[in-house]
C-alpha cells in the first residue's frame, strides 16, 4: 500500500469513527470537522496514532474549549502518545489494572510464541490475585476503558473462537521493554525482557 493509499485509509478510518461512532455523536459538526482534520493531519500515515488519539479524546469531558486544547497539544510521535497514555492512567487502575494486565499478555506472549493469551485467562488471573481480588471487581469492560487502546480485544480461531486480549501494537511492547521516551508515572509499567535461555 502507497503512502496516499494509507494516508486514505487513516483519514477513511477517522471519519467513520467520529461521524458513525456512538462516542461522538453529540459532538457539534464544526468541532468534528476540526477533530477530523487535526488527526488526518498529526497521523502522517500512523493508523495506531489515530486510534490512540480517538481513544484519549473519547475519555475527555466533551467540552469543546477541552477538546480544542488537545487538538493543539497532540503528541507528534507514537512514543510519545504512549507515553501520555500511561502517564493518565488514574493512580488507583496503575498497578492493579493495567500494569497487571500487560505483564499477563507479554510473559504469555513470550512463552507461548507471539499466541495471544485468552480473555478468561486474564480475567482469572485478576481473580487470584490478592491485591487486585480485594479492591477492584475486573471484567471485559473494566479492561477495555482502563487500558484503552493499550491492548486490543479480538475472536482467534486458535483458541476456538475465544475471545482473546493482546497488545493493541507491537511499539507498546518495545516501548514498555526499552522505555527511551517513557518519564514519571509511565516509568511504572516498564519490566524487563525475560532472558532468554
Amino acid at each position: 500500500m502507497d503512502n496516499l493509499s494509507v494516508q486514505d485509509a487513516v483519514q477513511s478510518y477517522v471519519h467513520a469513527e467520529l461521524y458513525e461512532g456512538e462516542s461522538f455523536e453529540h459532538w457539534p459538526v464544526a468541532l468534528l470537522d476540526e477533530t477530523e482534520t487535526a488527526l488526518a493531519a498529526g497521523a502522517c500515515r500512523m493508523f495506531r496514532w489515530a486510534v490512540c488519539q480517538l481513544d484519549h479524546l473519547r475519555r475527555l469531558k466533551p467540552d469543546p474549549k477541552i477538546i480544542q486544547i488537545a487538538l493543539t497539544t497532540l503528541p507528534a510521535t507514537i512514543e510519545k502518545t504512549y507515553e501520555r497514555i500511561l502517564s493518565e492512567i488514574p493512580k488507583e487502575q496503575r498497578s492493579l489494572v493495567v500494569r497487571h494486565c500487560l505483564q499477563w499478555i507479554y510473559l504469555h506472549e513470550e512463552v507461548y510464541d507471539g499466541c495471544p493469551i485468552p480473555l478468561s485467562i486474564i480475567l482469572q488471573s485478576f481473580s487470584q490475585s490478592d491485591e487486585v481480588h480485594k479492591t477492584l471487581y475486573v471484567d471485559e469492560q473494566v479492561l477495555r476503558k482502563a487500558c484503552g487502546c493499550l491492548v486490543s480485544f479480538s475472536v482467534d480461531i486458535c483458541f476456538n473462537r475465544y475471545r482473546v486480549i493482546g497488545p493493541g501494537d507491537h511499539d507498546v511492547h518495545q516501548e514498555l521493554q526499552y522505555p527511551g521516551s517513557l518519564q514519571g508515572h509511565a516509568l511504572s509499567y516498564r519490566f524487563r525482557p525475560r532472558a532468554r535461555t
